[in-house]
């Protein structure tokens, strides 16, 4: 009876022992699944703000190339207009030019 007992004992802490493996094992787990979720969270939280930022600055760029574009096409329209100036003032002096040569040309046969 007393060796039934014994190991009877002995098997019983033997159970303990590997009951208390277990426990220690899913604290274990559980810890990491802690950790891992912590993580997890973290990750995402630094993925929303890159999202963000990224979206904060390609709206920049974009902002900023409209303006470009918009500037461009301010002095494209002015360089067209200064052409038309251009062209007008060419007109004229073409046309002082032509009244000085008339004027030559009256002056020169009033002299003859």
């Amino acid at each position: 009876l007393k060796d039934a007992i014994d190991k009877l004992s002995e098997a019983n802490g033997s159970s303990d022992g590997m009951l208390q493996g277990s426990l220690q094992r899913i604290a274990m787990l559980e810890e990491q699944l802690k950790v891992a979720k912590e993580q997890r969270h973290a990750a995402e939280k630094a993925k929303a703000v890159l999202e963000e930022h990224v979206t904060a600055q390609a709206e920049a760029a974009k902002a900023a190339a409209e303006e470009h574009l918009r500037v461009i096409t301010e002095y494209q329209t002015r360089i067209q207009e200064l052409e038309g100036e251009v062209t007008v003032l060419t007109q004229k002096c073409d046309d002082k030019d032509a009244q000085i040569l008339a004027l030559q040309n009256q002056l020169a046969a009033a002299q003859q």
